[in-house]
């Protein structure tokens, strides 16, 4: 029986594989990639995310790229935990990962 839940299709940009902590809730910035009217739309979220999709059953597609988008061979998987304000405190054109983190440590 369906739950009637579309599941969506994210990518994300990380610098290392030391960003992809599974199993554990981490700051990301995600952009939508289902088809429709919100495709593209950017996200700052915290969400926990795995290699192996079957271990997140009610999650959505993630797909990972490198910083200068190289994507990775398979999907991930995501659970978004909770949004983060789209508008981060913080220095501009410094490192928004930091900042994703000091947002995430502030209960936002």
């Amino acid at each position: 029986m369906s739950s009637g839940r579309v599941q969506q299709i994210w990518e994300t940009f990380v610098r290392g594989p030391e960003q992809l902590k599974e199993d554990a809730e981490i700051p990301l910035i995600i952009r939508d990639l289902t088809p429709g009217r919100r495709k593209y739309r950017m996200r700052h979220v915290v969400a926990v995310i795995s290699r192996r999709p079957e271990t997140l059953s009610d999650g959505d597609t993630l797909w990972v790229r490198t910083t200068v988008g190289v994507r990775l061979d398979s999907a991930w998987a995501i659970k978004i935990v909770r949004e983060l304000p789209l508008d981060l405190p913080g220095v501009p054109y410094r490192d928004v990962y930091e900042a994703l983190r000091k947002a995430q440590k502030m209960g936002f």
